[in-house]
């Protein structure tokens, strides 16, 4: 196999991986909402943290009530958004098992797809391009 075949295959891969990987991660939430029942979670306690190179969450206490029992539950959830004790978010959990939840409501993985999606597109241009120019050697 040629150098240049490795090359287009390393940037071939190395730009399909972010966009498969935000497909599936779009999959799984749209699979996860449809076995999940909504609520409406509110935010008890908040928390800041402060990770390496000054990077900071938050760690939320939730509280939310299941829908067919009505019984309180507490969770808790790592956030880099900012919220106040007292705000309420939508929570999606799972029946059977309700400590299972998301908080993500997913409105920004179409703005990742097509980030991604165009990403792609440009390495397969790039490597397009590199394998129709001419080379030559002068000697």
């Amino acid at each position: 196999m040629e150098k240049l075949t490795i090359v287009y295959i390393v940037l071939l891969v190395s730009g399909a991986v972010p966009l498969i990987l935000c497909i599936t991660k779009m999959i799984m939430l749209k699979n996860f909402k449809n076995k999940a029942v909504k609520v409406v979670a509110t935010i008890t306690h908040v928390e800041k943290r402060i990770r390496f190179k000054g990077s900071r969450y938050y760690l939320l206490t939730l509280k939310y009530n299941l829908a067919a029992t009505n019984q309180l539950w507490n969770a808790h959830a790592n956030l880099f958004k900012k919220y106040q004790p007292g705000d309420e978010v939508p929570l999606w959990y799972l029946p059977d098992k309700p400590t299972k939840f998301s908080i993500d409501n997913g409105k920004r993985y179409p703005y990742a797809f097509a980030f991604t999606g165009v990403f792609f597109l440009l390495i397969v241009w790039f490597c397009y391009w590199l394998s129709n120019l001419e080379y030559t050697t002068d000697l």
